[in-house]
């Protein structure tokens, strides 16, 4: 438990220098953390020992392959931080963030071995997955008055908000759900254990929302429970794409231009 831990402290760390002190320090911080989860993970891998740093009964490649899994968000960040959103319509960051976190974890599955169960693309109770979606609606709303975000377009015209709310759903929903409960939780579940498990995964997505404020990262912190708790009982990142889609959808798109 205590690598999680300190994983954990780092990952807040550099993301609560990033907000309130320096962005370049913040980065900075984000690299040591990548390049110690990095070499972390090479040294656990070639471990003579059965259960290093006294973790799991899943043995060195098990907990190597959580620390690589966890090197995912400090290289998300870099990359965000050092990014050039400006130059590009506000609508497309969140396309363009998305990149580097389908590459990543897209990276890491086929590098695992990881199957199309153990990411989560299933269709495993979908009656439940439509309910789990549906959840998105109210998540938004109450996420909008917490954040009061601009618009992301001028009207709520179907030809002005269908490629808005495709990228939100693929960009912010899909992908992100893929890296942070397909990739992340199944491999911390599987190096710590079900609940310590599911509990950094929720811990890491909460703490990237600290850019956000320190109340939505807290909001979220539930919210990324509840996800985690949808995958691990169906096996499936369908409603969770669609909740976290449509949660963002409200928030971005439908909220503020009602509230306006």
């Amino acid at each position: 438990m205590y690598p999680s831990l300190l994983i954990l402290l780092a990952v807040i760390l550099a993301e609560l220098t990033t907000t309130f002190l320096s962005l370049s320090l913040g980065m900075f911080l984000h690299s040591i953390v990548l390049v110690s989860l990095l070499a972390a993970a090479s040294i656990s891998r070639g471990s003579p020992h059965s259960n290093p740093w006294g973790l799991g009964a899943g043995g060195p490649k098990v907990f190597s392959n959580f620390l690589l899994a966890a090197s995912i968000v400090p290289l998300i960040r870099i990359f965000t931080l050092a990014m050039p959103f400006w130059f590009f319509p506000e609508v497309t960051w969140y396309l363009i963030a998305a990149i580097p976190m389908l590459a990543g974890a897209v990276t890491l599955a086929r590098y695992q071995g990881l199957g199309a169960e153990n990411l989560g693309l299933t269709l495993n109770r979908l009656p439940i997955q439509i309910a789990v979606g549906l959840t998105g609606v109210g998540f938004g709303l109450a996420e909008y008055f917490i954040l009061k975000p601009d618009p992301l377009v001028g009207s709520l015209s179907l030809g002005e908000i269908i490629i808005p709310i495709l990228i939100l759903v693929l960009g912010t929903g899909f992908v992100e759900e893929l890296c942070f409960r397909g990739v992340i939780q199944s491999n911390a579940v599987g190096a710590l254990g079900e609940w310590p498990g599911l509990l950094f995964a929720s811990l890491v997505y909460a703490g990237l929302h600290i850019g956000n404020s320190i109340p939505d990262a807290l909001f979220v912190f539930p919210i990324g429970l509840f996800f985690g708790l949808v995958v691990l009982q169906t096996k499936s990142i369908l409603g969770v794409t669609l909740s976290h889609g449509i949660m963002n959808t409200f928030l971005f798109v439908v909220m503020p231009l009602m509230v306006s």
